[in-house]
């Protein structure tokens, strides 16, 4: 998956240094980088050391780390590495896929309000009153409570 580490940057709400144009292919742990186009992820300022032995050209580092001279490309600096790293996830991990519509087994309340491009799966049920974002997933068997309100492009599973 082709991510522009400024999409990187908007993703986890950090800080860009460098060319956010840079493209960065997978994200991976450290000691599994072997690419120029692997995106690695410290969670502690003073690891920024092993990226001088790295094939890396990108990282998300966390606040005050300092890369060594000419390792990095570009990188991204994160306040709150642990908060960011739920942006990584999401932005790398979009969970599965599921095509708009509704399933023909899924239960789905008269007054409940469906945004544009949600996708309700098989034997999903969705309460009175329930409200659920454009392009929300609810995957099989899960359940909207009544009154319940979900924003968009959520995933819910059972």
């Amino acid at each position: 998956m082709a991510v522009a580490l400024a999409a990187v940057a908007a993703a986890t709400e950090g800080r860009l240094h460098g060319d956010g144009g840079f493209v960065v292919e997978r994200l991976v742990h450290p000691v599994e980088a072997r690419r120029a186009d692997d995106l690695i992820f410290l969670m502690e300022a003073r690891h920024a050391a092993m990226l001088a032995d790295s094939p890396v050209r990108a990282a998300v580092l966390p606040e005050g780390a300092k890369p060594p001279e000419g390792a990095l490309d570009a990188w991204v600096e994160v306040e709150a590495p642990r908060y960011a790293l739920a942006g990584l996830v999401a932005l790398f991990e979009p969970g599965p896929h599921a095509p708009p519509g509704v399933h023909p087994t899924a239960d789905v309340a008269e007054d409940a309000v469906l945004g544009p491009g949600v996708s309700l799966g098989p034997f999903v049920s969705v309460g009175p009153g329930a409200e659920i974002g454009a392009g929300g997933r609810i995957l099989s068997h899960a359940s909207v409570g009544a009154g319940a309100r979900i924003g968009p492009d959520c995933l819910i599973h059972a």
